[in-house]
Parts: C-alpha cells; structure tokens; sequence
C-alpha cells in the first residue's frame, strides 16, 4: 500500500471519530491494536447499541472509491447479510469548509452493489468487441454519470450521505 492511501485511510478513520464522538457515541479503533485488522476499522456503541465500521476514503479530487475483491469474490471480509450492524463509512475528502462527506452505507448494501456492478460490467465486451479480464478491482464512481453501472453514485449513493440515523 502506498503511504498516501495509509494516510488517506487514517485520515477517513479519524474524520469518523470524530463525527461519531460528536453524536454522543463511544468509539474505538481496531488498528490501534492491530495494524489493518481483517474486516472492521471501527466500533462504536451509544446506550444499548453497538456498531462496526467499515472505512473506505478518497482523496479530494478522485473521483471513486476502489476496494479489492478477495478470492471468494466477496469484498467485505467476515460479513454475515442477517448482521444490522455492520455499515461502511465512505469518506470523501473535498474542497468545501467542511472538508468531507460521509456517506453511511450498510455493508450488505455495499457489498450487493458492488456483486452486482462487477457481474454486469464482467457480461459485456470491451470496446473492440473483446471479453473482459475477471479482476478483483471493485470500482463506484462519485460522479453524475449514467453511461456505465459503476457510475453516478454520487446521485445513487445521495440517500447515504450523512445519514448518521441509520445507526440509530
């Protein structure tokens, strides 16, 4: 991994953190103890609830976010569809004051869509008529574009954004 994306990363870990310290929850960091935990980056519990957390985040001025499939195909490591509390916090860093949006997306969600991208992307032919190569890059584009199913979630994904009650 570059040190960039580490830093990109750490910087999505504490950007969520911070956000979730704000909304009155309690909040620890799994690579804290172990460098790249497999599956989860965060816990989080407020009163009776408890939550794990998933951190994806890209650097002002991409334009998605890229994750790896592993070679059961899946994405997300250790996700069970039946758990309601696992979610992925989409970081993307921008140029506004703010400086961020996160989009709150739950894992099984996370993980169909990009299944479903991946297979319909797979069925169709390159340009000159050619298969596709099966790889295990994942990609969501964060732009308004229609023309391809791994496009427009900026649109797709607007039902996420900030939406700190569905952790509720």
């Amino acid at each position: 991994m570059r040190p960039q994306t580490q830093i990109t990363g750490r910087m999505g870990e504490l950007v969520a953190e911070l956000e979730l310290l704000k909304r009155g929850w309690w909040v620890t960091n799994f690579n804290n103890a172990t460098t790249n935990f497999i599956g989860w980056d965060l816990f989080a519990a407020k009163e009776n609830r408890s939550i794990k957390i998933r951190i994806k985040a890209k650097r002002a001025g991409e334009t998605m976010f890229r994750w790896s499939a592993k070679s059961n195909q899946c994405v997300l490591p250790n996700l069970r569809f039946d758990d309601r509390e696992d979610f992925v916090f989409a970081v993307s860093f921008d140029e506004s004051p703010k400086g961020h949006e996160i989009y709150i997306i739950p894992s099984t969600v996370l993980e169909t869509e990009l299944k479903n991208n991946h297979a319909a992307w797979i069925a169709g032919t390159k340009k000159n008529g050619d298969l596709r190569k099966n790889t295990n890059i994942r990609t969501i584009y964060m732009d308004d574009r229609s023309d391809s199913i791994s496009r427009g979630y900026s649109t797709k994904w607007k039902k996420y954004l900030e939406k700190w009650n569905l952790l509720e």
